[in-house]
């Protein structure tokens, strides 16, 4: 994921980092019905992501914007209604117009995508340059997602910020 990235490399960029943490991952974005990306936790509660990957730093989430996430979120409970759901933007900043009422949405903020990024390689460099037999490599993640928020238990509270509204 970089800044060249067309929207589709975006959103299939953020369905494969799902998979990589050990998420199951799907795009549904036909014809502006269902979410950019989901992800599925084994919790029951699904990530419903709206990706603005294409936005400026400077501009807050819009009224149009949060509509889009919250008849994505609308699609999910239909097509998931064993699942919770938590609404996601990914979106340069934190801040959401007035008009926007976002409050019970969260952002995955350019920032804080960076960091679980960042932090999933750590785990995966470790995993991936050990020359530890199957059991061992089984253990060894295990301890290492212990300490990690890429623990899908753990990922909101690390990863997630609240908008706020924008002046």
């Amino acid at each position: 994921m970089h800044a060249k990235s067309s929207a589709n490399q975006f959103e299939q960029a953020l369905c494969e980092l799902a998979r990589m943490i050990g998420l199951h991952a799907e795009r549904h974005d036909e014809n502006g019905v269902g979410p950019d990306v989901l992800w599925l936790l084994p919790n029951k509660v699904g990530f419903v992501i709206e990706a603005k990957s294409r936005k400026k730093e400077q501009n807050a989430l819009t009224k149009e914007e949060h509509g889009q996430l919250l008849v994505a979120d609308e699609w999910f409970s239909e097509k998931y209604p064993d699942y919770t759901s938590v609404r996601i933007s990914v979106h340069p900043q934190n801040r959401a117009t007035k008009a926007a009422v976002a409050g019970a949405s969260k952002a995955l903020t350019y920032e804080k995508l960076s960091e679980l990024i960042a932090d999933a390689r750590i785990v995966l460099t470790h995993l991936c340059e050990s020359k530890l037999g199957k059991e061992d490599l089984i253990l060894e993640c295990d301890r290492l997602l212990g300490n990690s928020n890429i623990r899908f238990d753990k990922i909101a509270e690390a990863y997630l910020c609240s908008f706020e509204e924008a002046e």
